[in-house]
């Protein structure tokens, strides 16, 4: 059966990064319901740790308390992704108090750095064992020392990123051809360990960054019954070849 690697709570952001191709995207915009959220829990594969996260930011959703609240019920460890931007002390003791053990914050701006520096601050002091991380696309590098002077974050802090190589999502307009997507068919991990990325409507996906939605295989209410059919498979006109060449996937560089 497919394994459930995340679960996407709005494709609305807060956000128009260059390099995501969200903002410029046709897919539908809408916020998961409870209904939807908790079906999908139903099928999440308990030596899995499903991600809330997707083409939007999460901490959008009026009613993302309650999704974690689901979450605790049903005994599913999750983690978390967001920018930073809307994250407040509250959220995060109320992550602390939920089924999340994973944060993870992408640093677009200094308003971000400084969201990390108050979560980490935080965390440290209530709960140290509690997985918190950050990333950072390399295309900020040079404004981030600056950001990390005007916040003064610490360097303990700032052990805790990394920077991920530059991907180009939404730059990369060309189509592939049937032999070049049978070639990245063998190389990518969504495919070789039948993941699938549930959005905010309950549609199911076998791409990880299948912005347009090309690869639908169902929907999760017929989650026991989808699997990915190769055959029909094809990579969104978005992907970066880096993902699949090694450019980008599993490269990470240590801020510090």
């Amino acid at each position: 059966m497919l394994r459930i690697y995340s679960i996407e709570l709005t494709n609305i952001c807060n956000l128009r990064c260059d390099h995501c191709p969200s903002h410029g995207s046709v897919y539908p915009r809408g916020m998961i319901t409870p209904e939807t959220f908790e079906k999908c829990l139903q099928f999440v594969d308990p030596k899995t740790l499903p991600v809330i996260t997707g083409f939007g930011e999460s901490l959008l959703h009026p009613n993302y308390a309650t999704v974690l609240g689901l979450a605790k019920k049903y005994n599913v460890h999750m983690a978390i992704h967001t920018n930073g931007l809307l994250l407040s002390e509250e959220d995060v003791s109320l992550l602390l108090n939920s089924n999340i053990v994973n944060l993870e914050i992408s640093i677009h701006t200094k308003k971000s750095l400084a969201a990390f520096k108050m979560a980490y601050e935080y965390i440290i002091q209530r709960d140290p064992n509690f997985h918190l991380k950050a990333n950072i696309m390399s295309c900020y590098t040079d404004q981030l020392q600056g950001w990390i002077n005007d916040t003064g974050i610490s360097q303990d802090a700032l052990r805790r990123i990394t920077v991920i190589n530059m991907h180009n999502w939404a730059m990369n307009d060309r189509e592939y051809t049937p032999a070049e997507n049978l070639k990245w068919q063998d190389k990518c991990g969504f495919l070789k360990n039948d993941m699938a990325v549930i959005r905010w409507d309950g549609r199911v996906y076998t791409c990880c960054v299948d912005s347009e939605g090309i690869n639908h295989i169902g929907h999760v209410n017929d989650f026991p019954k989808l699997s990915i059919q190769r055959d029909l498979y094809k990579l969104c006109s978005k992907c970066s070849p880096a993902w699949f060449n090694g450019e980008i996937g599993g490269v990470y560089l240590p801020v510090v």
